[in-house]
């Protein structure tokens, strides 16, 4: 019985192995975030973080498109009824070789930011 069973293993893990792998070739496209206000949110990204603002290609209201760079993108959305609420599990997370030129910025803003 035991061999049965190491030999059933066996077989199962060279059909498993045997499969050919596939992709689908995934990749980050864009992020999109609710908003309360899309025009105080967009002047914050550009303003305040530098982003450049880009074309929306929706065309609707309440909507505004940024470049995160490499052909990444960040969409602010407003034109969701229900309210917007904060939660840290959910986030966007930027990296800046200038951290303390980022923090200065924040300050001087009299943006509140937290870890």
């Amino acid at each position: 019985m035991k061999r049965a069973i190491t030999y059933s293993l066996f077989l199962w893990s060279i059909c498993l192995f045997a499969q050919e792998k596939t992709t689908l070739g995934l990749t980050l496209n864009h992020l999109a975030i609710s908003v309360k206000d899309v025009n105080t949110a967009a002047t914050f990204y550009s303003k305040v973080l530098y982003l450049t603002k880009i074309t929306n290609r929706t065309q609707k209201e309440g909507i505004r498109w940024f470049s995160l760079g490499d052909g990444k993108e960040l969409h602010l959305v407003s034109t969701i009824p229900s309210p917007v609420t904060i939660n840290k599990a959910v986030h966007l997370a930027l990296t800046t070789p200038h951290f303390d030129a980022l923090i200065k910025q924040l300050q001087k803003e009299h943006i509140p930011y937290s870890d």
